[in-house]
């Protein structure tokens, strides 16, 4: 499935789940990280989020997922997913 991002710059958070640890990206950051996903393999996710929304769950640099990705990482993405104000839509 190819990532075709629905989000308005710095609206958006994006969620990268790499080995069990997840690294975030916002706005333009946001950008740099999708250039480098280019397709979402089965058994991950990839999640777009607004700013504000609760990220307790969330941890890891995003640098490090940005050298993951260079470095041939398996990257787990499942869906994409955008949160409106009307609640989340894949």
């Amino acid at each position: 499935m190819n990532i075709k991002p629905e989000y308005q710059g710095s609206e958006a958070v994006v969620i990268v789940k790499i080995d069990g640890n997840y690294g975030t990206a916002y706005g333009p950051s946001a950008d740099a990280l999708l250039r480098q996903v280019k397709e979402v393999p089965e058994g991950g996710r990839v999640i777009f989020l607004r700013e504000g929304i609760s990220q307790d769950r969330v941890s890891g640099p995003l640098n490090q997922v940005l050298g993951d990705l260079r470095k041939g990482v398996q990257v787990e993405l499942s869906g994409l997913f955008v949160e409106t104000e009307n609640g989340r839509k894949s």
